[in-house]
């Protein structure tokens, strides 16, 4: 929900921009006819936003509210996008915001790549655990000599050797 006011604090213009579309964005900007301020929340996907909007010439600034720190929004009893759309606008006219941190988007890219890449680690390492309990729990299984089970000679025997487990069912 985009909400404009004017210097008095009187709402210009208020809209919905349906799918979060860049040329929604862009007319309404155009069509207040001046650079402005702009203030968004900290959200799940501010980043690519936050992006967009600093490539419209019509958006002088980008400013990005702490959500937890914007009492007003956070403590509010009725939550609509309208409303929190206008006392944002209220606050930022007032110089009031809470301000966040907006990594540079390389940082960003950074950032999403080590989640996505701790994401993938943490199963990982939690798949080698309960391989490690389950082979240390068969007493009369016959090991290989070396150290870590997961390069090529123990590799071979878990994909050559059946391991019972409880239920008498069997990994393969």
């Amino acid at each position: 929900m985009l909400c404009a006011t004017d210097e008095r604090g009187q709402q210009l213009k208020q809209r919905r921009i349906n799918g979060n579309c860049a040329s929604g964005f862009v007319q309404f900007f155009c069509e207040l006819g001046e650079p402005s301020k702009m203030v968004m929340e900290a959200c799940w996907n501010w980043g690519w936003l936050c992006d967009l909007l600093g490539e419209i010439d019509e958006v002088g600034q980008v400013v990005l509210a702490h959500p937890y720190k914007t009492r007003l929004i956070a403590e509010a009893q009725v939550k609509t996008d309208r409303i929190d759309a206008q006392t944002l606008a209220k606050l930022l006219r007032g110089d009031l915001i809470a301000q966040s941190h907006a990594p540079s988007a390389a940082t960003r890219v950074r950032k999403h790549l080590l989640r996505q890449r701790l994401f993938w680690v943490r199963p990982r390492t939690m798949l080698r655990n309960r391989i490690h309990a389950i082979l240390d729990r068969q007493h009369g299984l016959e090991r290989p000599a070396a150290q870590k089970l997961f390069q090529s000679t123990w590799t071979d025997l878990a994909q050559n050797a059946a391991v019972a487990v409880h239920g008498g069912l069997a990994l393969a």
